[in-house]
């Protein structure tokens, strides 16, 4: 179809003068699809490069461009004709950043940190943080502005935060099976940095019990409703300073080139995955995950320092499991998420003060050229979408066109505001996140896609229609996405598929059973979105945790083994560095699979519960 000609008047006489419709770059492409092919058996605990790994992926009628690597000399690994690995990077380690724990395991209550009573220091009071409602949100205090970015996770790490399940409304069999693997996991991630477990004290002797003689497990007392530490904790944030500087911005240093590392927190506007404007919420409360995940940084005084923690602005309703950073200015989302009713917002006063082309048409006001650039894209957009789907021609129906228009305003202003409180430059959309997951995160990105190293994404594949026709769509529409992309410092991504478990992981009987008895008083006291035998779960190897030298891995077992081993296989060959993988930030790092389907039950897994606090020097 052809795009009515009064949208593609406005395109050529605003490309003519190279008009720009954002100021924060948003991603979009065309399709393609990949076949995942079985691969060897493969141990779940693996010294990443301890072997060569080959991984091939067969090519389907439309071909392999977006899973091409850029350069690379001999001994990279294959997809079909097309390589998915380069054979560049480092191949050390980072090392372990942390200072081990005992595993005497003493309690510390929140009053022993900075903040004396436990409370949230930031809970109220101007001078503790910053929040996106006072004049930070003019773009002069934000941390971008002061010189601060999320890092990649793969950036050195103090440490680990989690929390101890206990809620028997929302963990069959009173927590126990949860507990086992939860605690299985923190055992994994303290092999290689400190964990610090916030445990509630209704299960204090459950935790000790479940970490006696463990170290680098560090149990302190705080109250919780749930274990996502990855969504309702901080997300970090860091600058490099010239050592002598007293500031982010730069100028002269006595310090000889040496730099020190600040650390920064973010506090999103956490309301339990937008509860408050769901027919049914998750949970009735959740005050006091918020409260925990605020108190966090003054756990941390010698890494966190009191002015460099934020509140972003009131709306911006997210977790940190929906949003993704390379560390090098690009971030990544999931439209499914971001633009769910029930979720980022962007206040009508930052609207104000960081206008975009498209509001003025969004509001009902006469187009300017900007704006008509903007529809001009949109219009593009929807013809060459429905040209590609095979769809009639004709003009773009008005009223379609007005949603659009008013979607992409707001997708824009989620973006730019996310790039100035993340400190990024560049934001890449997803469309979809992992089948199964539409009612509990709305599709969080950390279970379907992972930035392995600047310039890499591995995402969740599936090209099995007869298996699991819904994952084999998205997954095909998600790689579209990617397809011929760049990142904010202009480098076209390579992306290396990672198979999803088959078969579908579905919620058996005796797991169901196992939550009867507490399901009605659970829906009596306000919890919603328990699971029914036979739902599906959103199961995923993408939620995986990058850690020192290491990375944790969700393994399900029994009929998903050997796709268990097929994703370790690949995870090896992108993080171990053995044959150029190149993953983690110059890869050399072991690979570590846990059994986590209990995790998986609530609705996240691995990455899910672990927050890094990145570590500071100089």
């Amino acid at each position: 179809m052809v795009a009515p000609a009064r949208f593609l008047r406005h395109a050529q006489t605003l490309a003519a003068r190279g008009s720009s419709t954002s100021r924060c770059a948003a991603a979009s492409s065309t399709a393609a699809t990949a076949d995942a092919a079985a691969a060897p058996a493969a141990t779940h605990v693996r010294q990443a490069g301890a072997m060569p790994v080959t991984r091939s992926f067969n090519s389907a009628a439309t071909g392999l461009s977006a899973l091409r690597a850029g350069g690379g000399g001999g001994g990279s690994r294959s997809c079909s004709s097309s390589s998915i690995f380069s054979t560049g990077g480092s191949s050390g380690t980072r090392g372990n950043w942390s200072s081990r724990a005992s595993s005497t395991h003493a309690f510390k209550s929140a009053a022993s940190y900075a903040g004396s009573s436990g409370q949230p220091y930031s809970s109220g009071s101007s001078s503790d943080d910053r929040s996106g409602s006072s004049s930070s949100s003019s773009g002069r205090d934000t941390p971008k502005a002061q010189g601060f970015r999320m890092p990649g996770e793969w950036e050195p790490h103090a440490g680990t935060w989690m929390a101890f399940p206990h809620d028997p409304h929302l963990w069959r069999a009173a927590a126990r099976p949860a507990q086992q693997q939860l605690a299985a996991v923190a055992r994994a991630v303290a092999q290689f940095e400190q964990v610090w477990m916030l445990v509630d004290p209704k299960v204090r002797a459950e935790a000790r019990a479940a970490f006696r003689g463990v170290s680098g497990v560090e149990l302190v007392e705080a109250r919780t409703n749930d274990v996502w530490t990855r969504d309702w904790g901080p997300t970090c944030l860091v600058r490099d300073v010239p050592v002598g500087s007293s500031s982010g911005g730069g100028g002269s240093s006595s310090g000889g080139g040496r730099r020190r590392r600040e650390v920064g927190a973010l506090h999103f506007d956490y309301n339990c995955y937008g509860s408050p404007l769901k027919e049914h919420p998750l949970m009735p409360d959740w005050s006091l995950d918020r409260a925990a995940g605020r108190a966090l940084p003054a756990r941390h005084p010698d890494v966190v320092r009191r002015e460099h923690v934020w509140r972003a602005p009131p709306g911006l309703h997210l977790e940190g499991g929906a949003v993704l950073s390379d560390g090098e200015g690009t971030l990544l989302v999931t439209e499914e998420c971001l633009l769910h009713p029930s979720r980022a917002l962007p206040p009508p006063a930052w609207r104000r003060r960081h206008p975009h082309p498209l509001d003025s048409l969004a509001l009902g006001r006469p187009a300017d050229a900007p704006a008509a650039a903007a529809v001009a894209a949109v219009a593009a957009a929807v013809a060459a979408a429905e040209a590609t789907s095979g769809g009639g021609g004709g003009a773009p129906d008005e009223a379609g066109l007005g949603r659009r228009v008013e979607r992409e305003s707001r997708k824009a202003a989620v973006g730019e505001m996310l790039c100035e409180w993340l400190g990024a430059d560049k934001v890449l959309w997803l469309p979809h996140g992992m089948a199964g997951d539409e009612e509990g995160t709305n599709g969080h990105v950390d279970n379907v896609a992972a930035f392995a190293a600047p310039g890499m994404v591995l995402l969740a594949w599936c090209d099995s229609p007869d298996q699991d026709p819904d994952q084999t769509r998205l997954a095909a529409e998600n790689l579209a996405a990617l397809a011929d992309q760049t990142d904010a410092r202009g480098r076209k991504l390579r992306v290396v598929p990672v198979p999803c478990p088959l078969p579908v992981l579905k919620v058996t009987r005796e797991e169901a059973g196992g939550a009867a008895a507490v399901a009605a008083a659970a829906a009596a006291a306000g919890y919603g979105g328990r699971m029914a035998a036979g739902a599906r779960l959103p199961a995923s190897y993408i939620n995986h945790y990058i850690v020192n030298g290491g990375v944790v891995v969700p393994l399900f077992g029994g009929e998903q083994r050997r796709s268990d081993d097929a994703a370790l296989e690949v995870l090896t060959a992108v993080y171990g560095g053995g044959g150029g993988g190149g993953g983690g930030g110059g890869g050399g790092r072991r690979v570590v699979g846990v059994d986590s389907r209990e995790v998986l039950l609530g609705g996240g897994n691995v990455h899910c519960i672990t927050q890094q606090l990145p570590a500071a020097w100089g």
